[in-house]
């Protein structure tokens, strides 16, 4: 015979409104690479654009200039600055819902929280994890859902 639960929180709410994450040492660690991951790509793009770009700050007078250049190696640098664009977008959304679900956290410092880390992309997720997620307690309550 299956055994079924019983739907408490059909009777009682409140019973099921605790919700509590485990922050250990291997949950922090793994959020930290998520956080420090899109930093990766990105200086990978920076690094890359400016080696094209050298020549030119070197005092080298090319007939090319610097929109020649770029346009020259238009394909490799969006590819390249497209995959850090979805590697940042699913990092942000990872903060994002965490942060959400924080339930000890005030309303405006999640709204702070979340403007910094939209437009400091992808350092506000190295911030975001010192200051936030590295301090955090073992055990965290949070929400059930975002809302």
């Amino acid at each position: 015979m299956k055994s079924v639960d019983f739907p408490w929180h059909v009777i009682c709410p409140a019973t099921c409104m605790e919700k509590v994450m485990r922050m250990d040492a291997k949950e922090k660690r793994k959020e930290a690479i998520i956080c420090f991951f899109p930093c990766i790509p990105f200086l990978i793009s920076l690094g890359y654009l400016l080696i094209l770009l050298s020549p030119l700050a070197h005092g080298y007078h090319e007939t090319r200039s610097s929109s020649g250049i770029i346009r020259e190696h238009f394909n490799v640098l969006f590819g390249l600055l497209a995959v850090y664009a979805c590697i940042s977008m699913s990092a942000l959304i990872y903060c994002l819902v965490h942060l959400l679900k924080i339930k000890a956290m005030n309303a405006a410092t999640k709204a702070v929280w979340a403007l910094v880390l939209v437009t400091f992309t992808p350092v506000s997720f190295i911030l975001f994890w010192y200051f936030e997620i590295r301090k955090e307690p073992v055990n965290l309550p949070v929400k059930r859902d975002i809302k």
